[in-house]
């Protein structure tokens, strides 16, 4: 396409409907007019008039002419803004070639974590201002982020404690509501309460700290090295499969990745919680960081009892 022919493109689209517009940003695209492209889609995407679906192409074809322009970096900021608005998306268009879905893809294996710890902390904030209605909603989609995550394997060793953290506190949320049904499961909710009462408030990141925990984005969580869980023993094997529900404990590591205090949150049964809880006394971590420094933290594990 000659730069005349472009300019008729791009100033077409002052006067056209958006979808005619972002017909013509993709015409330049697959003429490999990638700069005509992206100024065209910039100045599309501050139309007011843009429907949902018409910003969303606007914003894959801006992605697809940054990464075409070598622009990689401005490329991922776009697509993070599409990620952020819809987690789960997948790029719909036929242009969508296999290394910008590559592309698109570790994208949203990067930022998985950070949306799913962001809609925790969302929940949190909602269950201390009594908004349990915003904090179910808040949980339900970071169950969803965090499925998302284990199907696309995602590395993370705090995905694990965020989804006991995440269960708990919906059945919580949901309990609190004030068009709960009358068949909320009480235990499940009593337990919900308790792992509330084990963890700092929402806003304590703002705190004098003794540990560190899932509050903390800017935390790495401590990494298994060595976490035996005791076996149940027969004489106590009924009693404990009858509990029905996981065993859920605090643990504080320090440093130096060993567990310097263990507290039962959930119990199963008071013979085999005290078994779990001497058991820590062996565990090892690789531990947290912050900024590269080892720091103290706050891990949860639920131990499905089998």
């Amino acid at each position: 396409m000659n730069a005349f022919a472009a300019a008729v493109v791009v100033l077409s689209l002052a006067s056209t409907p958006a979808q005619n517009g972002v017909d013509a940003a993709r015409q330049l695209y697959a003429a490999a007019a990638f700069d005509e492209a992206l100024a065209a889609l910039t100045k599309l995407g501050e139309s007011p008039d843009l429907t949902p679906a018409d910003l969303r192409q606007v914003d894959e074809y801006r992605m697809f002419s940054l990464y075409a322009l070598g622009r990689a970096a401005d490329a991922e900021a776009v697509a993070e803004t599409l990620l952020r608005r819809d987690p789960l998306m997948s790029l719909q268009s036929s242009d969508a070639s296999p290394r910008l879905q590559a592309a698109f893809k570790g994208v949203r294996t990067r930022l998985l974590p950070v949306l799913v710890r962001e809609r925790y902390r969302a929940g949190r904030a909602a269950v201390e201002g009594k908004d349990f209605a915003d904090a179910a909603r808040a949980f339900t989609d970071a169950q969803q982020l965090i499925d998302e995550a284990e199907k696309s394997m995602v590395s993370d060793s705090g995905l694990a404690d965020l989804r006991v953290l995440v269960d708990g506190f919906l059945v919580l949320s949901t309990s609190r509501r004030p068009d709960a049904p009358d068949a909320t499961d009480t235990t499940q909710a009593t337990s919900a309460l308790r792992l509330e009462a084990a963890l700092p408030p929402a806003d304590s990141a703002t705190a004098e700290k003794s540990f560190y925990s899932l509050e903390d984005v800017d935390v790495v969580p401590p990494a298994v090295v060595s976490q035996v869980v005791p076996n149940v023993p027969d004489a106590i094997r009924p009693e404990v499969m009858r509990a029905g529900r996981p065993l859920v404990i605090t643990v504080e590591i320090d440093p130096a990745g060993r567990v310097r205090r263990a507290s039962i949150v959930v119990s199963v049964n008071p013979y085999y919680d005290e078994m779990v809880v001497s058991s820590t006394s062996r565990w090892r971590y690789k531990p947290a960081t912050r900024s590269g420094v080892p720091v103290p933290y706050q891990k949860v594990i639920a131990i499905a009892v089998r």
